[in-house]
């Protein structure tokens, strides 16, 4: 086994390491994006009903 064979199959073997010790992260980092999609629309929509309930108060 070559240095360049050694390598390669120790860094094939950390990552598979990585994937088994969580395999749930990939599926986490996906719906982060969508959670911080979600609380964006929501903040939006949060600040616009804000706006529209202080109008006649200010």
């Amino acid at each position: 086994m070559t240095q360049q064979q050694f390598d390669s199959a120790l860094q094939d073997l950390v990552t598979f390491l990585m994937y088994v010790a969580e395999p749930t992260q990939l599926v986490r980092y996906h719906m982060g994006v969508f959670v911080m999609i979600f609380l964006g629309i929501f903040a939006l929509i949060a600040y616009q009903l804000k706006k529209l309930y202080w109008r006649d108060i200010h």
